[in-house]
């Protein structure tokens, strides 16, 4: 089995030196697309451990600070009437990730050979729905008004991710301290009442047998305190990798509250898309059918196809379309606003507004959620530090009276 790793590669260019960064299972893979498919010259290439543990810890997406700029380069040079390869040149300047740097420098490859922007960016991975928003606005022009959209949005979900993890930074701190005590009573507490309970063992004081079990631990940890303590601050970072990885993220979408986070994000996105397009003169049923392949969520996928096939079976409204694909009551209800008044971009900038105060809800839910969970960690903590070290010694102490 191939293992992927992560190539970083220098070389010159027609334009000039180029540097970044490519994901393959050798070497001689990096080299041979470093200098074939780029057409880099004096290709130099190394490891780059720093990604390959990006990619350990899941962390696989652009950055999005990078995007921001690279779709807003893109949107000033077109708006200045500039090619979309000389943005994607110019935005070379801005992007400081060497994945980034060598995504760009695929697209920008690819379109010169005679590809779309839309399908260069699917094929060096950039999101399916800017490929998809981009694809469909392609054929009725516009891209500087979706990119700039696409830019707004990127910077939107940015600001959600740092929400949400500025909610884990208490419960972080606090598990963090009990996790340092429960460390410190096991390496230099549990070993001296352990030898306590050993010299007071001819008295008839017996420990229960989870007792016993916690002093065995601890005597073995006292043995080998450094390996002890690189065990014991080694597994909350593998439990934190862990955790970053996909199938992971899907666990914790169960969790009824990051579930709806995730599902109104996605419908947020997709509605806002369609107002773009709508906006760059793209028919409906070719929005849907794109927005459709796009979707994070299945069902609404199913939805936007389901929506598309009404469209195009003849359907005079857009409203009844979204009601009959299962849309919620609420979204078909502001498309059918926006119909009557013939200003789709007003309901559908009232549609992301609900959906952002319903994030906004659900984020209050997570964060007494990660609190009360915080709480119950500690006190399991305490628990067990208190029947395992504390009581053992009251017993031990009254028995001798």
């Amino acid at each position: 089995m191939n293992i992927e790793l992560a190539w970083r590669f220098h070389g010159i260019d027609a334009e000039g030196p180029a540097s970044g960064t490519l994901v393959g299972p050798s070497r001689d893979d990096a080299h041979f697309h470093a200098s074939t498919v780029l057409q880099l010259r004096d290709v130099v290439i190394e490891l780059d451990l720093a990604h390959c543990l990006r990619l350990l810890a899941g962390k696989t997406e652009l950055p999005p600070g990078d995007l921001v700029r690279l779709y807003q380069v893109i949107a000033d040079r077109l708006e200045a009437g500039l090619s979309i390869a000389q943005g994607l040149r110019d935005a070379r300047a801005y992007i400081t990730d060497s994945r980034a740097t060598a995504q760009v420098a695929l697209v920008r490859r690819s379109m010169l050979e005679g590809t779309s922007l839309s399908e260069a960016m699917a094929q060096a991975g950039f999101p399916p729905l800017h490929t998809a928003a981009l694809g469909a606005v392609r054929r009725a022009g516009g891209e500087a008004q979706v990119l700039r959209s696409l830019a707004r949005q990127v910077e939107l979900v940015q600001r959600l991710r740092h929400r949400l993890a500025s909610l884990s930074w208490y419960p972080l701190l606090i598990t963090s301290a009990a996790w340092c005590v429960a460390w410190g009573v096991t390496l230099f507490v549990a070993p001296r009442l352990d030898r306590f309970f050993a010299a007071t063992s001819p008295l008839g004081i017996d420990l229960p047998a989870m007792g016993r079990t916690y002093y065995a631990f601890a005597r073995s940890a006292s043995e080998a305190p450094v390996v002890f303590s690189l065990a014991w601050m080694t597994l909350p970072l593998a439990t934190w990798l862990v955790l970053r990885r996909p199938a992971s993220r899907r666990l914790l979408s169960m969790l009824p509250a990051v579930r709806q986070v995730f599902v109104k994000l996605d419908l947020a996105a997709l509605w806002s898309a369609f107002a773009q397009l709508q906006a760059a003169g793209v028919r409906p049923v070719e929005i849907f059918t794109e927005l459709a392949a796009a979707a994070s969520e299945p069902e609404h996928a199913r939805q936007m196809r389901l929506v598309a096939a009404r469209l195009q079976e003849g359907s005079p409204s857009l409203a009844a379309a979204v009601a009959q694909a299962g849309f919620p009551h609420f979204v078909s209800a502001e498309i059918a606003a926006g119909e009557s008044a013939l200003n789709h971009r007003a309901a559908i900038d009232r549609l992301i507004e609900r959906l952002q105060r319903d994030i906004d809800r659900h984020c209050a839910q997570i964060e007494r959620l990660m609190t009360a969970t915080t709480y119950a960690l500690v006190a399991l903590v305490v628990v067990m530090t208190a029947s395992m070290a504390i009581l053992p010694q009251l017993t031990a102490a009254f028995s001798r009276l």
